[in-house]
C-alpha cells in the first residue's frame, strides 16, 4: 500500500480533500451561531458519518480501477506552442458559447449584469440549449491550462479566450460560474506543471478570503431588516469580537448547509415519504417530468437556507439505500480521475481531475453531480480537446482511438502508423495493489450499506397502524362521520348521524375505552331529505351538549339548523346566510371549527376541478356565517372527492419552524388524506391554518393500503392523548370497522 500512499499525499486528492474538508464542516458545524441551530439528532449522525466514508471507498475503487486502466507510471510529456487546430476549436467553442449567452439575455429581456433586477432576472436562464454555455467553460479551462506560463506573449491568444468567456460568465451575474473555470485551472496546473510558488496560494487564498467576506457583509447590509440580516446584525455579531467577525462568513457559508441537510433528515421518511428519485432527476428535469428541487423543501423547512450538501438530494430520495452508492459514486469518479492524472501525467487528464475534484468538494455546499449535469459534457469535451492540445497530429487515448475508427469508416485509412499502434494498446496489467483497493472499497459500501439500511429500519416510515376497532352494524347507514375539530388531545369520540324517517340520531362510540359503549342520542328534526344536508359537530359555549350542525344548499341560500345532541336543552337554532352556487364540476364540503374567538365558525371548500385549485373559505360564526374572516386558494390542484378526503382540526406537536420555535398556535389545520388505488399506501397531508394554509407541515404514508372501500372517511381524532387518524370504513370485509393510526407522539405519563 506504499504506492498508495504516495499517490494520495497530495492536498489535491480527492480521498484527503473532501473527506478532510467534509469533517472539517461537520466539527464548525457544531458551533451554533444562528437560533435555528441545534444538536443533531442520532440519524443526522449517522449519515453525516455515512458520506465520507462511502466518498473513500468509492474513491478506493475509483483509484484502483485508475491504475488498472493506467498501466505503468509515465512521464509527463512536453507540450508544444497551440496549433492553429486548437485555437480553431477553441474559437469555435468561444463562439458557439457567446451566441447561447445572448440567446438567453433576449430570452429573459436583459442582461443581467447590467439590469436592475439582475438578481431575479438571471434565474429566469434556462432550457435545453443553455449546456452550450458549457462550450465557454471547455474554453476558459483549457486556454488556462495549456500554456505553460499563460502572461507570456506566446499565450496572448489563449488568455484573450479566457477572459472573453469569463467575461460572458460575469454578465450572467452569477459567481459559480466565473469560480469554477479559475479553480479547476488552478488544480489542473498544479497537477500538470507543479504546485504553484508559495506567495501565489497565498496571495489567491487571501484575496479569495477578502471577497467572501466582503461580498458576505455587503449583501446582507442591504436587507437589513429580513429575519436572518435583523438577527445576524441584533443578535449574533455584538456577541462576537471585532477580530473574529470576519471568520463568521466562513461559517454561515459551510455550517448552513449542513442545516438544511439536518431539516432533510428529519423530514424524509418522518414527515414525507422518500421520492424514489425525483429530487436527483431534477438536473434533467427536460427528460424526466416528475423530477423535484430539494431546495424548494428546504425553503418550508430550513428557510433562507436551501443547500444540503451532497448528501441532501440523495438522502431525500432513498435515504442510505440512496445515499451509500450516490455518495460512492462521486468519489469513484473524482478519486479515479485524479489518480489518472497522477498515473498518466497528461494534460487532459490533469484537466478532468481539477474539474471533478471541484464538484467534490463543492459537495460541502450541494449537489452538483445531480442538480446541474454539465458534468456529463463538460469532462469528454475536455478529454477530446485535452488529447488534441497534447497531440494535434496523433492525439493519445480514447480520442486517437475514436479517430482511427473514424478515419476507417470513412474509407480514408491511417497513415499515422503510431497514432494506429497507440490505438491498439491494451489497458495496463493487473496489479495486486489495483484489485486490493477495489476489494476494500467493495467491502466497505457493503458494510455501510447493510448498516444504513438497517439502521433506516428505525427510522418510522408511514404513520403506525395503532388498532383495528369492529364499529356496530349503524355505521353502515351513516349519512356522515364525524369528530370534533376543536379537540387536539382529546378528540376521542367518533360520532356518526343515521337518518331516521325525518330525523337523524346522532351515535357516539370512545375507541379508547375498555368497553366500547355505544351512545345515541334522541331523534333530531333533519332539515332536509336524506342525501341532500351535510353535517358536523361542534361546541357551543352555552350549551352543555354536542351541537349536530345540519347544512342545506338553497340555490342562492344557505340553510343551516343548529341542534343540541341532548333532550330538552336548547330549542334548534335555524340560519339562513347567501350562498354562491358550486361551479360546474366541481363539489363543497362544509365543516365547523373554531378559526378565532369562541363561536365555531364555518370552513367551506370547493374543491374537485381537475384545473383548478381549491377555495377554502371561512365565514365568522359571531356573524351567523355571514361575515366572512378568511379565503384562499389551496396549494393543490383538484382533491376530486373520489381519492381525497378532508377533515379541519387542530393537530398537536408539530415540527418547529426555521427559528426552533414550535409552528403549532391556535389556529386549525386541514388534513388531507390521498387515498389512490395505484398508490402502496393512503398519504396524508397536513396544510398548517398558522401559515394561512399554504405551508405543508408533513406529508406521510399510512400504515394501510391506497386502495380503500367505498364510503370509507378518514377524519381527525386522538389515541393515548395525542393527535391521530380514524379511518372508518362502512363497508368492512366483516362489518364496519375503525382504524387507528397515530400522528403524533403519545402523551407522556406524569
Amino acid at each position: 500500500m506504499r504506492e498508495f500512499g504516495r499517490l494520495n499525499q497530495s492536498l489535491l486528492s480527492p480521498l484527503v480533500a473532501f473527506c478532510a474538508a467534509w469533517l472539517l464542516g461537520a466539527v464548525v458545524s457544531q458551533y451554533h451561531l444562528l437560533a435555528a441551530q441545534s444538536d443533531w439528532s442520532d440519524d443526522m449522525l449517522m449519515v453525516v458519518l455515512a458520506v465520507p466514508i462511502a466518498f473513500f471507498a468509492g474513491g478506493l475503487i475509483g483509484e484502483g480501477a485508475a491504475l488498472r486502466l493506467a498501466g505503468t507510471k509515465a512521464e509527463p510529456a512536453e507540450l508544444a506552442p497551440s496549433t492553429l487546430l486548437l485555437r480553431r476549436i477553441l474559437v469555435v467553442f468561444l463562439v458557439l458559447g457567446l451566441l447561447e449567452l445572448a440567446h438567453q439575455f433576449v430570452k429573459i429581456g436583459g442582461i443581467p449584469l447590467l439590469s436592475p433586477e439582475g438578481n431575479t432576472l438571471r434565474f429566469d436562464q434556462g432550457g435545453p440549449t443553455i449546456v452550450l454555455t458549457d462550450l465557454l467553460t471547455v474554453a476558459a479551462i483549457v486556454a488556462l491550462v495549456k500554456p505553460r506560463n499563460p502572461l507570456a506573449r506566446e499565450s496572448r491568444f489563449e488568455l484573450a479566450v479566457a477572459v472573453i468567456a469569463l467575461t460572458g460568465f460575469a454578465l450572467q451575474a452569477g459567481r459559480g460560474s466565473i469560480i469554477l473555470p479559475v479553480v479547476v485551472a488552478t488544480a489542473a496546473r498544479w497537477l500538470y506543471w507543479g504546485r504553484p510558488r508559495a506567495p501565489v496560494l497565498s496571495a489567491a487564498a487571501l484575496l479569495t478570503f477578502l471577497a467572501v467576506v466582503f461580498g458576505f457583509y455587503l449583501r446582507t447590509r442591504q436587507n437589513p431588516y429580513n429575519p436572518f440580516e435583523a438577527e445576524l446584525y441584533g443578535e449574533v455579531l455584538p456577541d462576537i469580537p471585532f477580530f473574529l467577525q470576519p471568520l463568521v462568513p466562513l461559517h454561515l457559508a459551510i455550517s448552513t448547509n449542513f442545516l438544511a441537510l439536518q431539516g432533510l433528515v428529519s423530514y424524509f421518511p418522518t414527515s414525507a415519504p422518500f421520492a424514489g428519485g425525483a429530487f436527483d432527476a431534477v438536473g434533467l428535469n427536460n427528460i424526466f417530468s416528475g423530477a423535484r428541487n430539494v431546495s424548494d423543501v428546504s425553503a418550508g423547512l430550513t428557510p433562507p437556507w436551501v443547500t444540503s450538501t451532497v448528501a441532501g438530494p440523495l438522502w431525500a430520495d432513498g435515504g442510505f439505500a440512496a445515499l451509500v452508492p450516490g455518495v460512492a459514486m462521486t468519489g469513484f469518479a473524482s478519486a479515479g480521475a485524479f489518480a489518472m492524472s497522477r498515473r498518466t501525467r497528461s494534460l487532459r487528464w490533469s484537466m478532468i481531475a481539477g474539474y471533478l475534484l471541484f464538484l467534490a468538494l463543492f459537495g460541502i455546499y450541494t449537489n452538483l453531480w445531480t442538480q446541474q449535469i454539465d458534468w456529463l459534457l463538460v469532462v469528454p469535451l475536455l478529454l477530446a480537446v485535452g488529447a488534441i492540445a497534447e497531440d494535434p497530429a496523433s492525439p493519445p487515448g480514447l480520442t486517437g482511438w475514436a479517430w482511427v475508427r473514424i478515419r476507417r469508416m470513412i474509407g480514408r485509412g491511417d497513415n499515422n502508423p503510431e497514432r494506429a499502434e497507440r490505438s491498439r494498446r491494451p489497458l495496463g496489467r493487473k496489479s495486486r495493489l489495483a484489485i486490493g483497493l477495489a476489494s476494500i472499497g467493495l467491502g466497505i459500501l457493503v458494510v455501510l450499506a447493510v448498516s444504513g439500511l438497517a439502521i433506516q429500519r428505525l427510522i418510522p416510515e408511514p404513520y403506525p397502524l395503532f388498532s383495528t376497532i369492529r364499529l356496530p352494524d349503524s355505521v353502515e347507514g351513516a349519512a356522515a362521520i364525524l369528530t370534533d375539530s376543536d379537540l387536539p388531545q382529546d378528540n376521542e369520540q367518533l360520532r356518526w348521524v343515521v337518518p331516521a324517517a325525518g330525523s337523524v340520531h346522532v351515535y357516539s362510540l370512545q375507541p379508547a375505552a375498555a368497553a366500547k359503549t355505544t351512545r345515541r342520542s334522541p331523534a333530531i328534526a333533519d332539515p332536509g331529505a336524506p342525501g341532500t344536508t351535510a353535517y358536523d359537530v361542534g361546541k357551543r359555549a352555552d350549551w352543555r351538549s354536542m351541537a349536530l350542525f345540519a347544512f342545506q344548499e338553497r340555490g342562492s341560500s344557505l340553510s343551516i339548523r343548529i341542534s343540541p345532541t341532548a333532550v330538552g336543552e336548547a330549542p334548534p337554532v335555524d340560519v339562513l346566510v347567501p350562498n354562491s352556487a358550486a361551479p360546474t364540476g366541481a363539489t363543497r364540503d362544509l365543516m365547523v371549527a373554531t378559526w378565532n374567538g369562541t363561536v365555531p365558525d364555518l370552513f367551506v371548500l370547493t374543491r374537485g376541478r381537475p384545473n383548478s385549485r381549491p377555495v377554502l373559505e371561512i365565514r365568522s360564526g359571531e356573524s351567523d356565517f355571514r361575515a366572512q374572516l378568511f379565503i384562499t386558494r389551496l396549494p393543490f390542484r383538484g382533491l376530486e372527492t373520489e381519492q381525497w378526503s378532508v377533515d379541519v382540526g387542530q393537530i398537536s406537536t408539530l415540527p418547529r419552524d426555521s427559528d426552533g420555535r414550535t409552528v403549532k398556535g391556535t389556529r386549525p389545520d386541514l388534513l388531507l388524506v390521498h387515498h389512490d388505488p395505484a398508490k402502496e399506501h393512503s398519504d396524508v397531508h397536513v396544510l398548517l391554518g398558522e401559515s394561512g394554509f399554504q405551508w405543508e407541515a408533513f406529508q406521510r404514508d399510512l400504515d394501510g393500503p391506497g386502495s380503500v372501500p367505498a364510503g370509507t372517511a378518514f377524519v381527525l381524532g386522538s389515541t393515548l392523548g395525542a393527535t391521530a387518524v380514524y379511518e372508518v370504513q362502512r363497508q368492512g370485509p366483516s362489518g364496519p370497522q375503525l382504524k387507528v393510526f397515530g400522528l403524533t407522539s403519545p402523551a407522556g405519563f406524569r
